[in-house]
């Protein structure tokens, strides 16, 4: 396994580490996206300024150079994943468009009504939503694998009963981007291909490429997917493995130049794999810059690496298990990914994260694109911590140290906002309905969040007679827009807009006048949410809105 002193000497080649910066970072949230080392930019760079031609295209010399690279990088992939010949590797942006791909391509094409696809509640959207499409338009029936709500494994039951003759498509994937699980992939295929004959398995690898060494032939999986922004490299390249026969057995997805053999007035046709499914010119920078990021982690050792970052992992799951204050969600089992997801108690992920980030320390909050885990889990949201092997035991023991301090500081300066107001308003918001007669309607949108809500007014004669609002965000933008119905219903136009100004100014300081914020009644608890600059916007969010509702008012 790596030694400290080798993981030190590999922080050195990632310039996010660099001691210039003025805040020292804590990255913990690789499961996003990777940090870069500097081989792979200046990989990148050099391609742009010795070797930018267009490939397959053109006799002179850079375009034969950048053939060179590109076709380089699908021989590099094919042995990464343990393909049997570059053929089988497509070029794509990402993940999701290799496994959108295969749901158009595939999916629509070949299943029919009675058809099966069968899916893991463990899914991303993005192996998750394509085929809900598919079975919209197909017929199909789409399935689900679900987990031991205790252990969070997949439930062998399920694996037992749910994939049967009918099943034609099996997707799912490589590691939980949420709760850390690796689903024994190889024994789930076999018993897959027992039961039908016909099925075709895709793994979504987009968590499970950049840890753990990977053989798409040993897993006898038909479609592989990942991307390269999680494995070292930059955005906007992604791969999609398929076994060389089944490829060539799909139409192409995009059309266009250099994925066809002959175009006629009336008619085309088109190349074999890979190139059938490379319509237009390709993102050769980004495949260099995978290349370098392959044969950089290959330098160091993959099954290092993988040894590394399980060590870590685990020791931060012994490090956070034991916290009354928190709830955990990561698998149980000491064979997991390099995630650590959980909940503080009573205070919400994004505040968590917000906290956290004045520290230095970066975590991922939300639902992570895994909607129906959590919901099946019972939460809305959760924190996350993931992991890579340029993490240090430091840096874990750091963030546990300021999990404390987030915790305290919620107790002693928010405590009223989440204890009486913010979490029963979050999860309950009262105000939140459709109005049928509203006069007003004003939308709302905070891009930093994600808030997105719409204000509904009923104003007769100047006053205030209903408010409500319908939309979705975080506890703070939810329990703010209920509680401001509240506080502006029965008021006259004018009462409600100066409350909106002594909201906005309690929070930005230009109002500090006691009995100017006491008319605020339960609004004024969000007073110290300033203490957290993320979290304003939430907070502020539906009196803006008003103030823009008001104004379309004067207007008219």
């Amino acid at each position: 396994m790596l030694s400290k002193e080798e993981i030190l000497e590999i922080r050195k080649d990632f310039p996010y580490l660099s001691q210039e910066w003025d805040k020292k970072i804590i990255y913990l949230d690789s499961g996003a996206t990777s940090q870069k080392p500097q081989s792979v930019l200046d990989a990148v760079m050099d391609y742009y300024k010795f070797e930018n031609g267009n490939p397959h295209r053109g006799a002179h010399y850079l375009g034969q150079v950048s053939t060179e690279v590109f076709e380089e990088g699908r021989q590099v992939v094919a042995d990464f994943i343990g393909a049997k010949s570059p053929k089988e590797i497509v070029f794509t942006n990402n993940t999701t468009q290799s496994l959108n791909t295969l749901a158009y391509v595939l999916g629509l094409n070949t299943l029919k009504e009675g058809d099966e696809i069968v899916i893991t509640i463990l899914e991303h959207h993005s192996n998750l939503i394509p085929w809900q499409y598919v079975a919209e338009k197909t017929k199909a029936k789409l399935k689900y694998i679900y987990i031991d709500k205790d252990t969070k494994e997949l439930r062998q039951e399920d694996l037992d009963q749910v994939i049967t003759e009918k099943t034609k498509i099996l997707s799912l994937t490589g590691a939980s981007n949420t709760l850390g699980t690796l689903p024994d992939l190889k024994a789930i295929i076999k018993k897959a291909r027992q039961k039908s004959k016909d099925i075709n398995v895709i793994v979504d690898g987009a968590q499970q490429a950049p840890h753990h060494k990977v053989d798409v032939v040993d897993l006898d999986c038909d479609f592989y997917a990942f991307s390269g922004h999680k494995l070292l490299s930059p955005m906007g390249i992604g791969v999609l493995y398929g076994k060389e026969d089944k490829l060539n057995a799909l139409p192409p997805f995009f059309y266009g130049g250099e994925m066809i053999e002959y175009v006629y007035e009336d008619r085309a046709t088109f190349l074999k794999a890979p190139m059938r499914f490379e319509a237009g010119t390709q993102n050769v920078g980004g495949v260099k810059g995978l290349t370098e990021a392959i044969r950089y982690m290959e330098t160091i050792g993959l099954k290092e690496i993988e040894d590394y970052e399980r060590s870590l992992t685990n020791y931060c799951y012994g490090q956070v298990k034991d916290l009354d204050f928190l709830d955990l969600y990561t698998v149980k089992n000491d064979h997991r990914g390099s995630v650590i997801t959980f909940n503080l108690k009573e205070i919400h992920p994004h505040d968590v994260a917000s906290i956290l980030d004045t520290y230095g320390i970066a975590i991922r909050s939300g639902h992570h694109c895994t909607q129906p885990l959590h919901r099946y889990l019972g939460i809305n949201a959760s924190c996350r911590a993931s992991l890579a092997f340029y993490n240090t035991k430091e840096e874990v023991d750091a963030f546990v140290s300021h999990l404390e301090d987030v915790r305290r500081m919620m107790d002693l300066d928010l405590s009223k906002i989440y204890t009486e107001l913010v979490l029963e308003e979050s999860r309950n918001p009262k105000n939140r309905h459709e109005m049928e007669d509203s006069t007003h309607t004003e939308p709302g949108h905070n891009p930093s969040c994600g808030d997105e809500i719409t204000l509904q007014l009923k104003v007769k004669d100047g006053i205030i007679e209903d408010a409500a609002f319908t939309g979705s965000g975080c506890a703070i933008s939810q329990a703010s827009t209920s509680i401001m119905c509240d506080a502006i219903r029965g008021k006259k136009v004018e009462e409600g807009r100066e409350l909106a100004k002594n909201f906005i100014g309690m929070i930005n300081g230009s109002v500090t006048d006691r009995a100017e914020l006491k008319k605020l009644g339960d609004a004024r608890a969000f007073e110290s949410i300033k203490t957290m600059p993320a979290r304003v916007k939430c907070a502020v969010l539906p009196w803006y809105t008003l103030e823009e509702s008001f104004k379309e008012e004067e207007k008219k």
